[in-house]
């Protein structure tokens, strides 16, 4: 839990309804719905701090990782969606 908010919190800030994001969730890391719901939950959450990474950026941490000898607990998690990171 990076800002601490609950499924309400981020329909509030987002714009999003209460139902898209519990479907969204409930997709287990499948990206499902509209574009634009999608823009406004990024949206939302990047006025509030957090920082996404593309590819590129995911590929160059798990390399250092790996060069640091940290392996993810579980990777597929951590990247396969894409990393959330605190600002």
């Amino acid at each position: 839990m990076l800002l601490g908010w609950t499924q309400r919190d981020l329909a509030r800030q987002s714009g999003v309804s209460l139902g898209a994001i519990k479907a969204r969730e409930a997709a287990g890391g499948l990206v499902v719905g509209k574009e634009s719901t999608t823009k406004k939950l990024r949206a939302a959450l990047a006025g509030a701090g957090i920082v996404f990474l593309d590819d590129t950026a995911v590929n160059g941490i798990r390399d250092a990782l790996a060069a640091a000898g940290v392996v993810p607990v579980d990777e597929d998690r951590l990247f396969g969606v894409g990393v959330i990171l605190r600002a």
